[in-house]
């Protein structure tokens, strides 16, 4: 194993950076295909955070508030541990998972239940699911062994 500077591989920010397009360019593309797929309007790239009624930003804010507990818990725990080994439960980005699918699998739900499109559940859900099973299967094969 050679030693770089700072640790870091040569050339590991232009492959990160590239990684990441790539990724985002398929999201977008899966996003675009089953929005055609089932005849929906485009939506704006910030008009993502429209509620559906004031109910379900009631509960959005409330899973958002809970895991921000959970986050300043986790800080706290995994700061004043011993253990030089963080507890996975606790880790940042497995929190931001879960709260990412929570609240975007209530917006299904209630896209299901009160929103005029009648299909644009079924975009929110089939996202949530391919997003999961992308990050999923990134994190079981060490990013497809990029990194």
């Amino acid at each position: 194993m050679a030693l770089y500077p700072y640790g870091i591989e040569p050339y590991f920010w232009e492959i990160f950076f590239i990684f990441i397009l790539l990724t985002a360019l398929v999201l977008f593309l899966f996003n675009e295909g089953m929005r055609r797929l089932l005849k929906l309007e485009k939506r704006g790239f910030f008009n993502k955070a429209v509620y559906v009624n004031k109910r379900h930003k009631v509960i959005d804010r409330t899973i958002r508030a809970i895991f921000l507990v959970f986050m300043i818990i986790a800080l706290i725990v995994n700061v004043t541990s011993d253990s030089i080994e963080m507890i996975r439960i606790f880790d940042p980005a497995i929190l931001l998972f879960f709260m990412l699918f929570l609240t975007e699998s209530t917006r299904a739900v209630m896209e299901y239940k009160y929103s005029e499109e009648r299909n644009r559940y079924l975009l929110t859900a089939s996202f949530v699911l391919f997003t999961s099973i992308l990050v999923i299967s990134m994190l079981m094969t060490d990013f497809y062994g990029v990194f």
